[in-house]
């Protein structure tokens, strides 16, 4: 798999003129890791990762990926680059696990489906342990199973960005460690760039290669490793939070105390 090279250049967005969400967002991320983007709600993280992968278009600025705008790709050669999983899924209708996970490897130049894009997807349903859920519904499962097929269906295309919006959202405590584990030893085991926004700065710590902190009004706070952004100061200043944070073989650890505003 080809390394790839992200360029956020100048990036602004907003859904009017009276709604700016981000403002001049600048990053360079380059080969694989597991980049982590914290921070507080309301500062711009999902609407960043949507300018990412194309589905919004920012107001000025642009995203490079490999040296191509992304403004100018169309929506097949996005996908060919970048598999996105959104924060929620939901899926109102009756359909088999396997069947919403194949949607994800659906082609406009076949109408079938071949036995090597179903064993992308047991293999994925195997690492992600939910092979025995394979046949049941959809609309049978917890939020957080619908959360692990929305996982499976990243997992099982071989792109070179995959986006995930939350991805430990609705899980318990186990299978946050189990997803995080397991999104940052694919992202060194392919040298494949996963872009993971998590509201868990302990899981960020651990897991991350480098963290992207954005704070209101919708811009870059700081980028660099775990121990580099993960500070006390850092929390005061971006979450308002008053914190303890204890370096323990390198990396950062967060206790919270208290709230200095309400």
């Amino acid at each position: 798999m080809n390394l790839v090279v992200l360029d956020i250049n100048k990036l602004s967005f907003g859904y009017d003129s009276d709604c700016t969400i981000l403002h001049d967002i600048d990053i360079h991320l380059n080969g694989g890791g597991l980049v982590c983007i914290i921070g507080p709600n309301g500062v711009g993280k999902s609407t960043l990762v949507r300018c990412v992968n194309g589905l919004l278009k920012p107001v000025s600025g642009n995203v490079v990926i490999d040296g191509r705008d992304v403004s100018e790709m169309t929506a097949a050669e996005i996908a060919n680059i970048i598999s996105f999983v959104p924060a929620t899924s939901s899926i109102a209708f009756p359909m088999s696990v396997v069947d919403s996970i194949l949607i994800a490897l659906e082609r406009k130049d076949r109408w079938h489906t071949s036995s090597e894009d179903l064993a992308k997807v047991y293999l994925a349903l195997d690492v992600m342990r939910m092979r025995d859920l394979a046949l049941r519904n959809c609309n049978e499962l917890s939020a957080g199973q619908i959360q692990k097929v929305a996982l499976c269906r990243g997992l099982v295309r071989d792109s070179e960005l995959l986006v995930l919006d939350e991805p430990t959202a609705n899980l318990d405590i186990k299978h946050q460690i189990f997803v995080s584990d397991f999104m940052h030893e694919l992202s060194k085991a392919t040298d494949r760039m996963i872009l993971m926004i998590s509201h868990d700065l302990n899981l960020a710590a651990r897991y991350a290669s480098t963290v992207i902190v954005m704070s209101k009004p919708g811009i870059i706070y700081d980028v660099g490793s775990p121990a580099e952004v993960i500070t006390e100061k850092m929390i005061r200043d971006v979450y308002d939070v008053d914190a303890e944070v204890v370096v323990k073989e390198g990396l950062p650890y967060v206790f919270l105390r208290n709230a200095l505003s309400w």
